[in-house]
């Protein structure tokens, strides 16, 4: 745990994984099965649209499974407007 220690943080606070795109699966996945949550139609998942693809699977997914909106936000320019 040498690591955390080095980035300053508590090992309760840290997470590891292979990749950020398989831990954000199971971050979907985690959300899509806590039924206090009860994600589903009605509700908006949103990612930007410069998200990169292998970020942006683990939401489709969640929407695909559970019936919710997946919303991409689009930037201009000058980022500063969003279109949904």
């Amino acid at each position: 745990m040498r690591h955390i220690t080095h980035m300053e943080g508590e090992a309760e606070e840290v997470i590891l994984g292979n990749n950020a795109t398989t831990l954000t699966f199971h971050m979907a996945r985690a959300l899509a099965s806590d039924k206090a949550l009860n994600i589903g139609r009605g509700d908006n998942i949103v990612v930007t649209a410069m998200d990169h693809a292998c970020n942006v699977g683990p939401w489709e997914a969640l929407a695909r499974d559970t019936g919710a909106q997946l919303r991409r936000i689009a930037f201009g320019y000058t980022y500063d407007y969003i279109c949904v």
